[in-house]
């Protein structure tokens, strides 16, 4: 989209500045109205045209107004927006919300979210170095298939399919289970993975083919495992203006947070990411067609280990949202270094 003139950029920012406010298709006229702009109808009405034939706008039955499209959305956040500072009412309820690392305000930081933005808002508890490895068992299925049963703290049962390299026998994987869970209990996964791999290396002479064998595949097992994600979704009647547009999506939004397993792959997505991520639409493989999706993980030192969000209509203040969201985490973020989590 870099060819786009200085005009036709002007053109979208403003109709998408104007649409957002008003929720109306915009046409030309209205727009020829702006101050902004010092161009007359026709000449709106043509650089609308060039705009549509990109498919950054689209008109949504016969009427001469244009909306913007989820790809002229992407294009307006990523090369139009300009985030302005958090006004000094909005920084004020920042400031007496005091955060400590415990579900009840976590609750109370995804309500004030909520109630900012009027949107849905999902806030996690912290996730790192809460999952602690208790116990493993392998059993053996056929075609030297090995199922890995992984126990972690809180009673949470993870099951892997390995292929090993060779048959391995039952008393094999017995005390291929044994070991580990005598040697790592208790400790957290992270650290089990980089004892796992220091271990193997030192003592690789001593380990027979069997134990060698397994002890790689568990290894790798480990890279795959993540612990759950303990999170709070509040404002989800904030979301009932996207049935109007796509009431079949709505509700399969409305299911994914009724199904805890079906939004964790989302959240792993945003704790990995760098900053403020804006998923638009279908961009995040949950959400639906009208629905955007504003994160951003909070820290603990360099480590990420939770994440603050809102979901809400395309047609959403996204410079509000990227502050608010963006001035959460980081309030999250130095709660965590004057109030430690336990290692």
């Amino acid at each position: 989209m870099s060819s786009l003139s200085d005009r036709a950029k002007q053109v979208l920012k403003l109709l998408i500045d104007l649409y957002v406010e008003q929720g109306t298709p915009i046409g030309s006229k209205a727009l020829a109205q702006l101050p902004a702009i010092q161009c007359s109808s026709a000449t709106i009405r043509h650089v609308m045209a060039e705009l549509e034939e990109v498919s950054l706008i689209t008109s949504p039955h016969t009427s001469a107004g244009r909306i913007p499209t989820a790809k002229g959305y992407r294009f307006f956040v990523d090369s139009l927006l300009t985030i302005q500072p958090m006004d000094k009412t909005m920084l004020t309820r920042f400031q007496e919300l005091q955060v400590h690392n415990n579900v009840g305000m976590m609750k109370s930081v995804s309500n004030m979210l909520s109630s900012i933005t009027q949107m849905a808002s999902i806030v996690t508890l912290p996730k790192r170095n809460q999952v602690v490895f208790q116990q493993i068992e392998f059993l053996a299925l056929s075609d030297q298939r090995i199922l890995v049963v992984l126990v972690l703290n809180a009673g949470e049962v993870q099951n892997r399919l390995i292929h090993a390299k060779h048959q391995l026998s039952k008393a094999e994987l017995e005390r291929a289970g044994n070991y580990l869970t005598q040697h790592y209990q208790g400790m957290p996964l992270n650290q089990m993975r980089a004892c796992l791999h220091h271990d193997m290396r030192q003592a690789k002479s001593a380990l027979d083919m069997a134990m060698s064998n397994i002890l790689e595949a568990t290894h790798s097992t480990l890279d795959q495992v993540k612990g759950e994600f303990d999170y709070t979704v509040e404002g989800h009647a904030n979301l009932l203006s996207i049935a109007d547009k796509d009431v079949l999506s709505l509700q399969r939004l409305f299911q994914t947070f009724s199904e805890k397993r079906s939004i964790l792959g989302l959240l792993d997505q945003c704790l990995d990411a760098d900053g403020v991520q804006i998923y638009i639409g279908d961009e995040s493989g949950f959400a639906v067609e009208h629905c955007s999706i504003i994160t951003a993980p909070y820290r603990q030192g360099e480590d990420a280990i939770g994440m603050v969000g809102v979901i809400g209509p395309t047609r959403m203040d996204y410079n509000q949202a990227i502050s608010v969201v963006d001035m959460t985490a980081k309030l999250m973020s130095l709660a965590n270094q004057c109030d430690p989590l336990p290692s």
